[in-house]
């Protein structure tokens, strides 16, 4: 008579426990015996197929989600054993701002500008945001995830935004003050075409912007050469985009937006993307 022999798992969980940003990676450790296969299941249901030579003790970087469990799975002919933890039981964070931003943090004496304030946080439970002076601003029915609202602002002003959950508080401040009476060059948003700004070797990275005030934009790479540039002296389109290769190397690449105006003010933004091969199996 034929008997199947399950594998064993005789661990399986994170080589630390120090609190991560949720979306960072983190590094899973195993020891088991028997198995034939392993694969490792996130919680956004993708899965990582582990190396034959891993089986029996191993290691793998993988993202960490806001909550969730990661699952592994050992598969012996016809039976499977599973192992699982919860990203929820193992980390504890306080929420993370991810942007808190403005078109631009000068306004002209005398005179009321209306600003949009822009926010995106992870892990948080609740927002709020005051102004001094002015005082508490209503944010009844915003997204604590990703929202914006309208201020008025006419004289001196900090912005305090807040971000809670059950594990504390988080601050960003942004301080507006009286321009020289004329705006300089302002870059207002810059983007990536992938969320998470990780792309495979050599695929195409889309970029786009919105500006104002400039007369000349650059695109910069990583080597800090310009990969795109528009010049115009009467400025330049108030949006734009472009595309560029990702590198054929594994690692983290800044590309920065540089744009300036007639009289040399400039301002620059960056942004960091991963360059990266598979790492999870569909």
């Amino acid at each position: 008579m034929y008997v199947d022999v399950e594998a064993a798992i005789f661990s399986f969980g994170p080589t630390s426990t120090e609190p991560v940003v949720p979306g960072s990676e983190v590094e899973l450790a195993w020891t088991t015996m028997g198995a034939e296969a392993l694969l490792i299941t996130t919680p956004d249901g993708e899965s990582y197929s582990v190396p034959k030579a891993d089986l029996d003790v191993g290691k793998a970087r993988v993202k960490a989600g806001l909550s969730g469990t990661f699952t592994l799975t050992a598969q012996r002919g016809n039976t499977w054993k599973t192992s699982d933890f919860s990203v929820g039981q193992v980390w504890n964070w306080a929420p993370v701002i991810t942007s808190f931003d403005a078109a631009s943090l000068e306004f002209e004496p005398g005179r009321v500008r209306f600003v949009d304030l822009v926010w995106s946080t992870v892990g948080a439970s609740s927002v709020s945001l005051s102004l001094e002076p002015g005082g508490p601003v209503d944010l009844s029915g915003r997204s604590a995830a990703n929202d914006r609202i309208e201020v008025q602002i006419s004289q001196p002003t900090r912005a305090i935004f807040s971000a809670t959950n059950a594990a504390g508080t988080v601050r960003r401040v942004l301080a507006f003050t009286p321009s020289s009476g004329r705006v300089g060059p302002v870059i207002e948003t810059f983007n990536a075409n992938k969320s998470d700004s990780t792309y495979l070797p050599g695929d195409p990275i889309g970029f786009s912007w919105t500006v104002q005030g400039g007369t000349a934009l650059y695109l910069l790479g990583p080597d800090g050469r310009p990969v795109y540039e528009a010049n115009d002296p009467d400025g330049i389109g108030r949006s734009g985009s472009t595309f560029v290769s990702a590198s054929e190397e594994e690692g983290s690449y800044v590309y920065t937006l540089w744009l300036t105006n007639g009289v040399g003010e400039t301002t620059t933004r960056t942004i960091e993307v991963q360059v990266d091969t598979v790492a999870f199996e569909e």
